[in-house]
């Protein structure tokens, strides 16, 4: 049985665009303090997440951004893997 993968690598490569894209419009910037002067131990703690959250959400960006640079690289393997293919297909 003969079974081909085909990579339709346009529109992959646009999908892969299309999400840095959205991952780079993302705001991960939020208050940092509220009620600031307040010594409530709830407004601390609610500035204690806040914090907490900011720097999850900068992570999430980051790690959003290096998964689409290493599917871009890797359909880039895979587009010259197949190129070598079919030009050593045509060779024999």
């Amino acid at each position: 049985m003969n079974m081909e993968i085909a990579i339709q690598f346009q529109a992959v490569e646009q999908a892969l665009a299309d999400m840095r894209k959205k991952a780079e419009s993302v705001k991960t910037a939020i208050p940092h303090t509220i009620g600031h002067g307040n010594t409530l131990a709830t407004v601390e703690q609610i500035n204690k997440i806040s914090k907490q959250l900011q720097t999850l959400l900068e992570n999430y960006h980051s790690f959003i951004l290096e998964n689409q640079d290493m599917a871009k690289k890797s359909v880039d393997r895979m587009k010259k893997v197949d190129q070598q293919a079919g030009e050593q297909f045509l060779m024999k």
